[in-house]
């Protein structure tokens, strides 16, 4: 029997483990990489304006044999400007006293865009509602023009007759143009009326609310002022996480989630 020396068992040895070890090491490789650090922007829209007056007569008036007189009966309280002084609060806080019907409250109000993002105001929205009804709001306006009428025939402050709805309210938003494109620093505007009506309970505070939507640009359904992307105009709503659209407005959500 032949046997095998040591040494030449030894000497394959190492060469059998060289050649394990080169084929180990024969991978040359290189991971070429890019960070990306990406800061999201915002979509902010500001009230920027508010200059308000009532329809009752300034002052009094004094008639031989009549005591003084005067109209001034119900107050009204306009927004107040944010600690920074050049904005307001949203929401933006109205507060009305004393009205009865026939009393009407005029604001010019103003909004700017204060954010990179371009928007477009994609809808106006009003509401009024009577906390101690169950339904919640009771009276629902959707404009997609830049006027908006709580019903089209105006401020019909005295007539209750069948041809006029029974909204306790009269209100409306006009000159404010929906559809259009509004960069950073862009202001506009328009007169929120809002008045008495004969339907009118006593002793009751209504919540009556404008509400305007605005979109980012890429997600909207216009194109420009008053150019709609579809006929009829659809406008672009949020999705739930399911996938269905929701309405912010009535829902009572003012920004994203």
């Amino acid at each position: 029997m032949r046997v095998r020396n040591p040494l030449a068992l030894l000497a394959l040895g190492l060469v059998a483990s060289v050649a394990l070890l080169a084929v180990a090491n024969a991978l040359w490789f290189q991971v070429l990489t890019i960070n990306a650090n990406a800061t999201t922007s915002e979509l902010k829209v500001g009230w920027q304006g508010f200059v308000c007056s009532d329809n009752e007569p300034g002052g009094s008036f004094v008639s031989p044999g009549w005591p003084r007189q005067t109209k001034d009966v119900a107050n009204f309280t306009p927004p107040q400007l944010d600690p920074t002084g050049s904005f307001f609060p949203d929401p933006a806080e109205i507060t009305v006293t004393n009205a009865y019907p026939g009393y009407a409250l005029d604001c010019e109000v103003e909004f700017a865009n204060q954010a990179p993002v371009p928007v477009h105001l994609e809808r106006i929205v009003i509401t009024v509602d009577d906390p101690a009804t169950p339904q919640d709001p009771d009276f629902v306006t959707i404009c997609l023009s830049n006027s908006c009428k709580t019903f089209a025939n105006g401020p019909d402050l005295y007539d209750v007759s069948p041809l006029t709805p029974d909204d306790p309210f009269y209100a409306e938003l006009v000159g404010i143009p929906v559809g259009c494109q509004f960069h950073e620093g862009d202001t506009d505007g328009g007169s929120f009326k809002l008045g008495v009506r004969q339907s009118a309970k006593e002793q009751t505070t209504y919540v009556i609310q404008l509400k305007l939507q605005f979109n980012q640009w890429n997600e909207s359904g216009w194109s420009g002022c008053g150019t709609p992307k579809n006929n009829p105009v659809t406008p672009v709503l949020p999705l739930d996480p399911s996938g269905t659209p929701y309405d912010p407005a009535l829902l009572g959500i003012d920004h994203q989630p």
